[in-house]
């Protein structure tokens, strides 16, 4: 409350780049961008068989800093996107205590599948997991204290401002 909350983070993960709308018109090349995020999140779904043995170890002091920069506090509610397996919500929910809650998105069915799995096997109770694609947010507006993202869409949603709070 009272300071300026930015999204935490870069990265690729899930990406698809972002349809350009004219006033007024439809948005161009939006079948290609459809095509191209399935086939991205069938690699993804692929991937996530070795993703908790493969990536995430070797992302764990970049996904730290990205949490420290963010700030997080007890009681905050937090939005992860491009969560994959969940490895930087889980972090996220330990940051923001019993008060706080996470919610983790992800296009890849089965990234979410393996988040939710080890969620349940930590005990960890203040994180949810929801498939959404993360160049476009579905969230009551002003709903989120921050936005973190380890690997989502660069620079984050185009509408994550909307959803956080002052």
């Amino acid at each position: 409350p009272g300071e300026e909350r930015r999204p935490a983070g870069e990265g690729g993960e899930g990406f698809i780049a972002a349809d350009i709308a004219p006033p007024g018109g439809e948005a161009m090349g939006s079948s290609l961008s459809r095509r191209i995020g399935h086939v991205i999140t069938r690699d993804y779904d692929r991937v996530s068989r070795v993703w908790d043995r493969t990536f995430v170890p070797a992302t764990d002091d970049i996904r730290r800093q990205i949490l420290d920069l963010a700030g997080l506090r007890p009681g905050e509610r937090v939005l992860d996107v491009g969560t994959g397996t969940g490895a930087a919500a889980l972090l996220a929910a330990r940051h923001v205590g019993e008060t706080g809650r996470v919610l983790g998105i992800d296009r890849s069915s089965a990234m979410l599948a393996k988040a939710r799995a080890k969620a349940s096997r930590s005990g960890v109770t203040n994180v949810t997991f929801r498939r959404m694609d993360g160049s476009a947010l579905r969230l009551p507006r002003a709903s989120l204290d921050a936005i973190i993202s380890s690997f989502g869409p660069p620079g984050g949603p185009a509408d994550g401002a909307a959803v956080l709070r002052d």
